[in-house]
C-alpha cells in the first residue's frame, strides 16, 4: 500500500482524529485501493452518463409538447 495508515492516522493532531484509529485505517485502505476505486469512478461515470440522457430525452419532450401547443 503506497499511504501507511497508522502513521497518517498518528501524525494528525488529536482535534483531527475525529474517528476511532481502526475505522479510520480501514477508509485509507478502501480509498487506496485501485481496484475499489475504479469500481467507484464507474459507477459515478454511469450515473452521469443516465443523468445527462435524461436530460436530453426533457428537452426533447419539451419541443414536442411546445409543438403540440401552438
Amino acid at each position: 500500500m503506497g499511504i501507511d495508515a497508522t502513521i497518517l492516522y498518528d501524525s494528525m493532531e488529536p482535534g483531527q482524529q475525529d474517528m476511532p484509529r481502526e475505522e479510520f485505517i480501514k477508509q485509507v485502505m478502501v480509498l487506496t485501493n485501485p481496484k475499489s476505486f475504479k469500481k467507484d469512478l464507474g459507477v459515478v461515470i454511469k450515473k452521469k452518463q443516465e443523468f445527462r440522457t435524461r436530460q436530453l430525452m426533457a428537452v426533447e419532450w419539451k419541443k414536442k409538447i411546445d409543438e403540440a401547443v401552438r
